[in-house]
């Protein structure tokens, strides 16, 4: 499955992540902030894995070099 990482969790990072979902990529959300309940809520239901409250380095930097 192809990653791909978004860096935002408001509404255009989640809608990004929920398109991504559906065309079959193993999506991964980092917001810097809190994520709103709104938008938490989304992600879980969708199961797209996500972190708030600051980046992990080592997650978001974790792709696999293009070719």
């Amino acid at each position: 499955m192809n990653p791909l990482v978004i860096l935002g969790a408001q509404e255009s990072g989640v809608g990004a992540a929920r398109l991504a979902k559906q065309r079959g990529l193993d999506v991964f959300v980092s917001d810097a902030g809190t994520i709103k309940p709104k938008y938490r809520d989304e992600l879980l239901r969708l199961g797209i894995d996500f972190e708030e409250n600051g980046h992990s380095a080592e997650r978001v930097l974790a792709l696999p070099a293009a070719s």
